[in-house]
């Protein structure tokens, strides 16, 4: 398991823990297929600091400011210059307490 301070652009197979911290405001964004996805930032944080996760869709209806969750088989990755943490197509999201 990996802490989030450890976490680099490109890395993939990624388990962390963390405490949820914030999430951000959702919004709907449409992929080149023309389905609809909603989005939000969360901010986690362990004892090495904090580091943005992508959620998408029913992901934000998980997570709530102050659970625990562990992500499994996660990727990280930088779009339009920031980079985050998201459980990617083979990863799972687990909210372990609230």
């Amino acid at each position: 398991m990996l802490k989030l301070r450890e976490l680099r652009v490109g890395m993939i197979n990624v388990t962390v823990e963390a405490e949820v911290v914030s999430v951000g405001e959702e919004i709907e964004v449409v992929a080149r297929d023309g389905k609809k996805y909603r989005v939000a930032v969360a901010t986690l944080r362990d004892e090495t600091g904090e580091f943005p996760m992508a959620l998408w869709n029913d992901q934000i209806d998980k997570v709530e400011p102050g659970a625990r969750i562990r992500v499994r088989n996660g990727i990280v990755y930088r779009y339009r210059g920031r980079v985050y943490l998201a459980s990617g197509k083979r990863g799972k999201l687990e909210v372990l307490d609230r």
